[in-house]
């Protein structure tokens, strides 16, 4: 993203291609499931539909944008190191909106996530600069 930004397409554009050929790609195996199975059982109604547009809308077209745009702008190596954030996120938005349990094992993930994050964060001449102390000594 970073690379095509740069020279001529806006991360918007980009995005916008990546989900139409995810698209596509995707319609002959939506299609073949649509046939093999009941669909009976699935609900219908005016909220479930409004859900399934909001989940369109916000964290799949919203967020990949947002997403998309702040690669542009730092660059895909800073960018990768909060993608680990992810399951951070989604674990609280259950714990908060759907009243999930937070368990141990989640923190201790937690943890090992915020420490990755944030030694991946760190300049590498200030790891470097430590190395070296360290060897020294």
């Amino acid at each position: 993203i970073k690379k095509a930004t740069d020279n001529q397409f806006p991360s918007a554009l980009l995005t916008l291609y990546a989900y139409a050929i995810a698209s596509f790609l995707y319609l002959p195996m939506a299609l073949w499931e649509q046939m093999s199975l009941d669909w009976s059982g699935i609900a219908t109604d005016f909220w479930s539909w409004i859900m399934l547009i909001y989940l369109g809308i916000f964290p799949t077209a919203i967020a990949s944008l947002i997403w998309n745009r702040g690669i542009s702008i730092l660059g895909p190596g800073p960018c990768s190191i909060y993608m680990n954030g992810i399951p951070v996120v989604a674990s609280l938005t259950a714990l908060l909106v759907l009243n999930e349990p937070l368990l141990l094992i989640q923190l201790i993930g937690f943890m090992f996530i915020a420490s990755g994050i944030i030694m991946g964060s760190q300049s590498s001449d200030k790891t470097v600069k430590q190395r070296e102390k360290d060897v020294a000594v």
